[in-house]
């Protein structure tokens, strides 16, 4: 999977790309960041048991689960838009490229891939071609946030980082056209 900072970088693209468009200021933007870490949050479920990854890459990688936390999102910002289906639109798109970019990434660990499309069918699928470097993590939730800070994930963050901004200038300039 892309690291928390590849994420990140690809919500700043996202935002990048709609900055004329559904965004209406700081919120929806902490929104769309928020959306593309989201999936993620099945390592808290991991950590109550003790092992932070048992729950990886099932139903928070889901499009279903995008859909469904998307549109909640997009209620929950109406306050600030008129209407409450492009944002949701904009953060299911959001939560679904978290999902999408895992799919490119290395992964070492069995069942490989994500339930992208549970609830219809518990089985894994991951594309024939890895774009991103995995991210090396212990499997302890004691030892699990200590063990992200080392040189292999350093290397697949500046990887993802390289790749994340050439698509942020990318869209830079195709804005200025």
């Amino acid at each position: 999977m892309p690291s928390p900072i590849g994420h990140m970088l690809s919500g700043l693209a996202i935002v990048a790309a709609h900055k004329k468009g559904v965004l209406r200021g700081d919120r929806e933007t902490l929104l769309v960041l928020v959306c593309v870490v989201l999936p993620d949050i099945d390592f808290i479920f991991g950590f109550i048991e003790g092992n932070p990854n048992a729950y990886h890459h099932q139903f928070t990688h889901s499009f279903f689960f995008a859909v469904a936390a998307g549109f909640l999102l997009g209620v929950v910002s109406m306050r600030s838009c008129r209407h409450f289906l492009r944002p949701a639109l904009l953060f299911t798109f959001a939560i679904a490229l978290h999902i999408v970019l895992d799919l490119f990434a290395v992964d070492k660990s069995a069942p490989y891939g994500a339930q992208i499309f549970w609830p219809f069918s518990d089985d894994y699928f991951i594309a024939p071609i890895q774009i991103f470097s995995d991210v090396v993590r212990s499997s302890d939730s004691a030892t699990f946030i200590f063990s992200l800070f080392n040189r292999h994930n350093l290397g697949t963050i500046i990887i993802e980082t390289v790749i994340m901004l050439l698509v942020i200038l990318f869209i830079k300039r195709l804005e200025r056209k």
